[in-house]
């Protein structure tokens, strides 16, 4: 039993103690919150023109400047601290580091545009549990017609970690541009990304008739989920045997420093971190 005093002294201890505790208390949630790890799992889609449908799973773990991809018994490391890329093949139980570099001048030129304008359509959905906004464009041409949405979330769990690795990656490589990169402060996260392809191919029956085919890819989030990841996340499996990789050797496209091209980056009213 705590007893109250008419001259406030024992009020004020109490105050005090619970003002103390209620501190810890904070401080305790402040670095629990600071040490969580984003993991978020997604599924890949791809139907294409001759009915068959293709799908992948991939995990995506991230904390500080750590990103692992994991999908197919492949896994990908990006350390930004390390300047290094670990590409890891559970399969065969070895690994091989990369430097993680900008790709020179002559490899520049030969990536496609990085950012795709979509345009925000007003309309929301539920994806993984979260709310986000749907953005979209079209784009037609006489032979084959694009259409490409996202659905984004500012509010997801993780997406300021998520939006924060992205930022520093895209600003290892974009050479001179990286200010732009490290001023843009917007958390984001895409649950959902989809584009689909129609394009006129000839007819079986011959003739000067023509048919439309479509391939359609999506990748969805599933599930996000925060917590601590231990170190050896991010790092080789011990027992893994290293492999040599050539001085010039980069690594492959499906490695991180290698973005998806479909919609990884969009300008109009799209605030999304990479």
């Amino acid at each position: 039993m705590i007893k109250i005093r008419s001259h406030g002294g024992t009020l004020m201890r109490c105050q005090w103690l619970a003002a103390a505790i209620a501190a810890i208390s904070l401080a305790m949630v402040s670095a629990k919150t600071s040490s969580a790890g984003v993991v978020v799992a997604e599924t890949s889609t791809a139907h294409g023109p001759d009915g068959q449908t293709y799908s992948v799973d991939k995990t995506i773990y991230t904390q500080g400047n750590k990103q692992k991809v994991e999908k197919q018994g492949i896994s990908a490391v990006t350390d930004l601290d390390k300047s290094i890329i670990y590409i890891i093949d559970r399969n065969r139980r070895v690994y091989a580091e990369v430097p993680l570099q900008a790709p020179s001048p002559a490899q520049q030129g030969k990536m496609p545009p990085e950012t795709i304008q979509l345009s925000k359509t007003g309309k929301t959905r539920v994806i993984a549990d979260q709310p986000c906004d749907e953005y979209r464009k079209v784009e037609a041409s006489k032979m084959e017609r694009v259409t490409i949405s996202a659905c984004v979330s500012t509010g997801a769990p993780g997406a300021e970690d998520v939006s924060k690795f992205e930022r520093k990656m895209a600003a290892r490589f974009s050479g001179g541009d990286s200010e732009r990169y490290a001023d843009d402060k917007t958390a984001s996260l895409m649950l959902d990304k989809q584009s689909i392809l129609s394009f006129r191919v000839p007819d079986p029956s011959g003739g000067q008739a023509y048919r439309t085919a479509s391939l359609l890819t999506e990748t969805r989030v599933n599930k996000i989920q925060l917590k601590p990841l231990p170190p050896e996340t991010f790092k080789p499996p011990k027992g893994y045997s290293k492999l040599s990789v050539r001085p010039h050797q980069t690594a492959p496209p499906d490695t991180p420093e290698a973005p998806d091209q479909t919609v990884e980056t969009a300008a109009q009213d799209l605030p999304i971190g990479s």
